[in-house]
Protein backbone atom coordinates (compact mmCIF):
# COMPACT_ATOMS: atom_id res chain seq x y z
CA UNK A 1 0.00 0.00 0.00
CA UNK A 2 1.49 3.31 -1.14
CA UNK A 3 0.00 6.77 -1.40
CA UNK A 4 0.64 10.46 -1.40
CA UNK A 5 0.51 12.09 2.03
CA UNK A 6 -2.90 12.80 3.60
CA UNK A 7 -4.88 10.06 1.87
CA UNK A 8 -5.78 8.00 4.92
CA UNK A 9 -2.56 6.01 5.24
CA UNK A 10 -2.31 6.47 9.02
CA UNK A 11 -5.91 5.29 9.37
CA UNK A 12 -5.30 2.17 7.28
CA UNK A 13 -2.05 1.46 9.11
CA UNK A 14 -3.91 1.79 12.42
CA UNK A 15 -6.53 -0.71 11.25
CA UNK A 16 -3.84 -3.11 10.02
CA UNK A 17 -1.83 -3.00 13.25
CA UNK A 18 -4.98 -3.40 15.36
CA UNK A 19 -6.21 -6.37 13.30
CA UNK A 20 -3.20 -8.62 12.91
CA UNK A 21 -5.14 -11.70 14.07
CA UNK A 22 -7.90 -10.95 11.57
CA UNK A 23 -5.35 -10.52 8.78
CA UNK A 24 -3.56 -13.75 9.75
CA UNK A 25 -6.87 -15.60 9.53
CA UNK A 26 -6.87 -14.56 5.87
CA UNK A 27 -3.21 -15.61 5.46
CA UNK A 28 -1.97 -12.02 5.45
CA UNK A 29 1.16 -11.18 7.43
CA UNK A 30 1.53 -7.54 8.49
CA UNK A 31 5.18 -7.19 9.66
CA UNK A 32 5.95 -5.40 12.89
CA UNK A 33 8.06 -2.26 13.00
CA UNK A 34 9.31 0.47 15.31
CA UNK A 35 6.06 2.34 14.54
CA UNK A 36 3.75 -0.32 15.99
CA UNK A 37 2.80 1.60 19.14
CA UNK A 38 2.05 4.74 17.13
CA UNK A 39 0.03 2.80 14.56
CA UNK A 40 -2.11 1.22 17.26
CA UNK A 41 -2.69 4.59 18.94
CA UNK A 42 -3.74 6.28 15.70
CA UNK A 43 -0.80 8.71 15.55
CA UNK A 44 0.80 9.68 12.27
CA UNK A 45 3.37 7.06 11.32
CA UNK A 46 5.42 5.86 8.37
CA UNK A 47 3.83 2.42 8.50
CA UNK A 48 5.82 -0.78 8.63
CA UNK A 49 8.13 -0.34 5.63
CA UNK A 50 10.15 2.80 6.33
CA UNK A 51 13.43 0.87 6.28
CA UNK A 52 12.53 -0.71 2.95
CA UNK A 53 11.92 2.73 1.46
CA UNK A 54 15.21 4.12 2.79
CA UNK A 55 17.25 1.18 1.52
CA UNK A 56 15.60 1.28 -1.89
CA UNK A 57 16.42 4.98 -2.28
CA UNK A 58 19.96 4.41 -1.01
CA UNK A 59 20.47 1.60 -3.51
CA UNK A 60 21.21 -0.96 -0.77
CA UNK A 61 19.94 -4.03 -2.62
CA UNK A 62 21.41 -6.54 -0.17
CA UNK A 63 19.55 -5.07 2.80
CA UNK A 64 16.35 -4.94 0.76
CA UNK A 65 16.72 -8.62 -0.16
CA UNK A 66 17.42 -9.65 3.43
CA UNK A 67 14.41 -7.69 4.71
CA UNK A 68 12.07 -9.23 2.16
CA UNK A 69 13.43 -12.70 2.90
CA UNK A 70 12.87 -12.19 6.63
CA UNK A 71 9.28 -11.09 6.01
CA UNK A 72 8.61 -14.13 3.84
CA UNK A 73 10.08 -16.45 6.49
CA UNK A 74 8.02 -14.83 9.27
CA UNK A 75 4.88 -15.04 7.13
CA UNK A 76 5.42 -18.76 6.51
CA UNK A 77 5.96 -19.34 10.24
CA UNK A 78 2.49 -17.87 10.86
CA UNK A 79 0.92 -19.88 8.02
CA UNK A 80 0.51 -16.79 5.84
CA UNK A 81 1.12 -16.68 2.10
CA UNK A 82 0.92 -12.90 1.63
CA UNK A 83 2.96 -10.05 3.12
CA UNK A 84 1.21 -6.71 3.64
CA UNK A 85 3.29 -3.55 3.88
CA UNK A 86 2.26 0.09 4.00
CA UNK A 87 4.43 3.19 3.74
CA UNK A 88 3.85 6.61 2.19
CA UNK A 89 7.52 6.89 1.27
CA UNK A 90 7.29 3.92 -1.07
CA UNK A 91 5.64 6.28 -3.56
CA UNK A 92 8.90 8.22 -3.67
CA UNK A 93 10.91 5.03 -4.09
CA UNK A 94 8.68 3.62 -6.81
CA UNK A 95 8.71 6.92 -8.71
CA UNK A 96 12.45 6.33 -9.20
CA UNK A 97 12.75 3.77 -12.06
CA UNK A 98 16.03 2.40 -10.68
CA UNK A 99 14.60 1.93 -7.18
CA UNK A 100 11.45 0.29 -8.56
CA UNK A 101 13.53 -2.14 -10.64
CA UNK A 102 15.66 -2.79 -7.55
CA UNK A 103 12.55 -3.71 -5.57
CA UNK A 104 11.21 -6.08 -8.22
CA UNK A 105 14.58 -7.85 -8.53
CA UNK A 106 14.93 -8.16 -4.74
CA UNK A 107 11.38 -9.50 -4.43
CA UNK A 108 12.04 -12.12 -7.09
CA UNK A 109 15.29 -13.10 -5.37
CA UNK A 110 13.41 -13.47 -2.06
CA UNK A 111 10.82 -15.71 -3.71
CA UNK A 112 8.05 -13.13 -3.48
CA UNK A 113 5.94 -13.00 -6.62
CA UNK A 114 2.57 -11.64 -7.62
CA UNK A 115 3.20 -8.13 -6.26
CA UNK A 116 0.03 -6.04 -5.96
CA UNK A 117 0.18 -2.31 -5.18
CA UNK A 118 -2.71 -0.13 -4.04
CA UNK A 119 -1.93 3.55 -4.70
CA UNK A 120 -4.22 6.27 -3.33
CA UNK A 121 -4.22 9.73 -4.89
CA UNK A 122 -6.44 12.78 -4.54
CA UNK A 123 -7.19 15.94 -6.52
CA UNK A 124 -4.16 18.21 -6.36
CA UNK A 125 -5.99 21.31 -5.14
CA UNK A 126 -7.59 19.47 -2.21
CA UNK A 127 -4.38 17.60 -1.50
CA UNK A 128 -2.26 20.77 -1.39
CA UNK A 129 -4.70 22.40 1.01
CA UNK A 130 -4.75 19.30 3.23
CA UNK A 131 -0.94 19.15 3.41
CA UNK A 132 -0.82 22.87 4.18
CA UNK A 133 -3.22 22.45 7.11
CA UNK A 134 -1.11 19.64 8.55
CA UNK A 135 2.03 21.74 8.27
CA UNK A 136 0.16 24.35 10.28
CA UNK A 137 0.00 21.93 13.24
CA UNK A 138 3.77 22.34 13.55
CA UNK A 139 3.58 26.12 13.25
CA UNK A 140 5.69 26.00 10.09
CA UNK A 141 3.18 27.22 7.48
CA UNK A 142 4.13 30.21 5.32
CA UNK A 143 1.70 31.96 2.99
CA UNK A 144 -0.23 29.35 1.02
CA UNK A 145 0.71 30.66 -2.44
CA UNK A 146 4.40 30.74 -1.51
CA UNK A 147 4.31 27.24 -0.08
CA UNK A 148 2.60 25.78 -3.17
CA UNK A 149 5.01 27.37 -5.63
CA UNK A 150 8.13 26.43 -3.67
CA UNK A 151 7.30 23.14 -1.89
CA UNK A 152 4.38 21.31 -3.49
CA UNK A 153 5.88 18.71 -5.85
CA UNK A 154 3.25 15.96 -5.81
CA UNK A 155 2.18 16.34 -9.47
CA UNK A 156 5.75 15.78 -10.67
CA UNK A 157 6.17 12.83 -8.30
CA UNK A 158 3.06 11.08 -9.61
CA UNK A 159 4.04 11.78 -13.21
CA UNK A 160 7.37 10.04 -12.63
CA UNK A 161 5.63 7.06 -11.04
CA UNK A 162 3.14 6.68 -13.87
CA UNK A 163 5.93 6.79 -16.44
CA UNK A 164 7.49 3.73 -14.76
CA UNK A 165 4.30 1.66 -14.64
CA UNK A 166 4.29 0.28 -18.23
CA UNK A 167 7.67 -1.45 -17.80
CA UNK A 168 6.78 -2.91 -14.39
CA UNK A 169 5.44 -6.41 -13.76
CA UNK A 170 3.57 -5.21 -10.68
CA UNK A 171 -0.23 -5.31 -10.67
CA UNK A 172 -1.21 -1.70 -9.93
CA UNK A 173 -4.52 -0.46 -8.50
CA UNK A 174 -4.88 3.34 -8.64
CA UNK A 175 -7.76 4.86 -6.69
CA UNK A 176 -8.98 8.38 -5.94
CA UNK A 177 -9.17 9.14 -2.23
CA UNK A 178 -12.45 10.02 -0.55
CA UNK A 179 -12.45 11.36 2.99
CA UNK A 180 -14.77 8.83 4.61
CA UNK A 181 -13.70 5.86 6.76
CA UNK A 182 -16.28 3.61 5.10
CA UNK A 183 -14.78 4.27 1.67
CA UNK A 184 -11.24 3.52 2.84
CA UNK A 185 -12.28 0.34 4.65
CA UNK A 186 -14.30 -0.95 1.70
CA UNK A 187 -11.46 -0.21 -0.71
CA UNK A 188 -8.69 -1.65 1.47
CA UNK A 189 -10.26 -4.74 3.03
CA UNK A 190 -13.03 -5.75 0.64
CA UNK A 191 -11.87 -4.64 -2.80
CA UNK A 192 -8.09 -4.99 -2.51
CA UNK A 193 -7.29 -7.53 0.22
CA UNK A 194 -10.51 -9.55 -0.27
CA UNK A 195 -10.90 -10.20 3.47
CA UNK A 196 -14.43 -9.05 4.18
CA UNK A 197 -15.19 -6.58 6.97
CA UNK A 198 -15.23 -8.55 10.22
CA UNK A 199 -12.37 -6.54 11.67
CA UNK A 200 -12.18 -4.29 14.73
CA UNK A 201 -12.88 -0.63 14.00
CA UNK A 202 -11.25 2.24 15.89
CA UNK A 203 -13.04 4.75 18.05
CA UNK A 204 -10.39 7.44 17.64
CA UNK A 205 -9.57 10.27 15.28
CA UNK A 206 -6.42 9.50 13.32
CA UNK A 207 -3.94 12.27 12.45
CA UNK A 208 -6.41 15.18 12.48
CA UNK A 209 -5.41 18.43 10.80
CA UNK A 210 -6.03 22.03 11.85
CA UNK A 211 -9.24 23.70 10.65
CA UNK A 212 -8.38 26.24 7.96
CA UNK A 213 -9.81 29.29 9.81
CA UNK A 214 -7.60 28.48 12.81
CA UNK A 215 -4.54 28.15 10.55
CA UNK A 216 -5.27 31.52 8.94
CA UNK A 217 -5.62 33.01 12.40
CA UNK A 218 -2.29 31.55 13.52
CA UNK A 219 -0.54 32.99 10.47
CA UNK A 220 -1.99 36.41 11.23
CA UNK A 221 -0.86 36.06 14.83
CA UNK A 222 2.68 35.25 13.69
CA UNK A 223 2.64 38.36 11.49
CA UNK A 224 1.47 40.45 14.47
CA UNK A 225 4.17 39.15 16.81
CA UNK A 226 6.87 40.06 14.24
CA UNK A 227 5.73 43.69 14.20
Amino acid sequence: HICIYNTGSSYLQHLSAANRSFLRAHKLFFPGSASDAKMRSGAHTYGNAAKLTSWLLEGNTKKVERLLQSWKKSAAAQHCDRVLISNEGLLHAFSDPAALARFELAAASAGLDGIHVLALFRDFDKHALSIYKHIGKCGAATEFETWVSENYHTPELIARLLSSVPASKIKWSFRRYRKTPSFLEQLYFNDWLKTGRDYARPHITVNASLPLPLLVGLNKLKDYTRM
